[in-house]
């Protein structure tokens, strides 16, 4: 459920998505959260317990007397209404078989198709055993009157419309059609349809004579009724007030978890996927994607315990998903020790390669601190290099089942090339990232060189340096 937060229902986000905290749900005021069974006052406390124990008592003899009640108006009513809501059915199956009878004859003699017939005689059958239950039920002189009138209309019907499937077996479909058009058979559906209008409106009369008689029975039991329901209501308010906080607290829970999973421009269009298992595709052609590296992780994966080393690569790991969120950048995924992230994804997002610029500068800061928190664990100090391009790429999400959120193109390859053939405390770019910083708010040097990149060719590619102390960035090339 996404009730917990404030998204826009159109695929367009800005800087109006808000996510409540759960602390914020969680940290009421006193007015809210104080119970009167935490009152440090005796008496007070006796007095509630005193009165919570007599209108529960008396609710429960209450409500135990209606349902007693109600039972036994239940059974007596249950034996007056089956036998009628049964003769009710029946009349519906008569008019729902009848009509069954005929559109499965003029189905077959303007169609020519043949499994129409058995249809219309199974429809037939069930027809004339749901007629004889009825007769069985009715008075005995509106019996033969109906019969009297319908019998022979019936007999003349099925004879016409047998006729006709007969004709069509032999491929005749115009006389069957003929026959199906004549005065005569349109007569005789006239005539038993007047001849079952008896029946319907007894069976109609003695419905609503049933209904009336239970209706003077229940109005007897609306004031009592509620009077146990306002008892109830009173009783079970604090308990709702409890299940409502519950619950807008497990919604919150639920959006939190959706929006670790996707992006929240992506999350209007799940119930398309859901739903119609259609796909969710989307172009985004000023991507800025780069992938952040860790040296040696496999090397320091021999030193460090398994254990240990996990937890630090979650340490580091949730430093750069805080940075995420500070940035507004999307996070896309890890691969192993890879941290893999967008910009340029949500509608109206400006300068998105400056954005990125900016966070993998913060990420190397946030990098230094890690080092230094730790002292060199093991006397390994933990290094990573960074590639980042930017162009064209495809979003979307993966499966119905444990779905994904991925982006795909030459972008996203070039960036990992870009990476992989980086160095150690160094963003190494491409040509067309280092045009879109030509605009940034400092002053820029570089060097340029040709550098071969697997599976790409050759490319001028730049190594972007950390801000100096003097104010001003580097890019320099290896």
């Amino acid at each position: 459920s996404l009730s917990g937060m404030t998204l826009p229902l159109s695929p367009k986000v800005g800087p109006s998505i808000h996510i409540v905290s759960r602390q914020s749900l969680l940290s009421l005021p006193d007015s809210e959260t104080a119970s009167p069974l935490r009152d440090k006052n005796p008496a007070r406390r006796h007095n509630l317990f005193h009165s919570v124990s007599w209108l529960t008592a008396a609710g429960l003899f209450g409500l135990l007397s209606i349902i007693v009640a109600f039972f036994s108006v239940f059974m007596l009513l249950a034996n007056l209404l089956s036998e009628r809501a049964l003769l009710a059915e029946l009349n519906h199956k008569v008019v729902y078989y009848d009509e069954v009878l005929t559109m499965s004859t003029l189905v077959a003699v303007y169609s020519g198709d043949l499994s129409w017939e058995e249809r219309y005689l199974e429809a037939a059958t069930n027809l004339d055993t749901t007629l004889l239950a009825i007769y069985s039920q009715l008075p005995e002189e509106l019996t033969k009157s109906i019969r009297l009138n319908t019998d022979q209309a019936n007999q003349d019907l099925v004879a016409m419309e047998t006729e006709a499937f007969e004709l069509v077996h032999v491929g005749n479909l115009t006389g069957a059609q003929t026959l199906m058009n004549c005065p005569h058979y349109k007569a005789l559906k006239r005539k038993y349809a007047v001849g079952m209008e008896p029946m319907a409106a007894w069976l109609g009369e003695a419905v609503g004579n049933a209904k009336a008689f239970a209706l003077e029975i229940l109005v007897g039991f609306f004031s009592l009724i509620s009077c146990v329901i306002l008892l109830v209501s009173w009783l079970g308010f604090r308990s709702i007030r409890k299940f409502q906080h519950q619950i807008a607290e497990e919604k919150q829970q639920s959006a939190e978890l959706l929006l670790n999973i996707l992006p929240a421009h992506i999350i209007p269009h799940m119930s398309t996927l859901v739903q119609d298992r259609s796909s969710i595709v989307q172009e985004h052609n000023d991507a800025s994607v780069a992938f952040i590296d860790i040296v040696n992780y496999t090397k320091m994966s021999t030193v460090i315990p398994v254990v240990k080393m996990f937890q630090l690569l979650h340490e580091l790991i949730c430093r750069y998903d805080l940075l995420c969120e500070d940035f507004g950048i999307i996070k896309i995924k890890t691969i192993g020790d890879c941290y893999m992230i967008c910009t340029g994804m949500k509608k109206g997002e400006r300068n998105p390669a400056h954005t990125m610029f900016r966070f993998l500068e913060a990420c190397f800061d946030s990098l230094e601190r890690f080092n230094n928190s730790h002292g060199f664990l093991y006397e390994q100090k933990w290094r990573v290099r960074a590639g980042v391009h930017c162009g064209l790429v495809v979003s979307g999400v993966l499966g119905t089942k444990k779905f994904c959120f991925d982006i795909f193109g030459n972008t996203v390859n070039r960036a990992a090339r870009l990476e992989s053939t980086g160095q150690p405390g160094r963003i190494h770019c491409s040509q067309e990232f280092k045009d879109s910083l030509d605009d940034f708010e400092a002053p820029l040097e570089y060097h340029s060189e040709m550098v071969v990149l697997k599976g790409q060719g050759e490319f001028l590619t730049y190594f972007v340096k950390r801000q100096s102390p003097g104010g001003q960035l580097e890019l320099q090339i290896l």
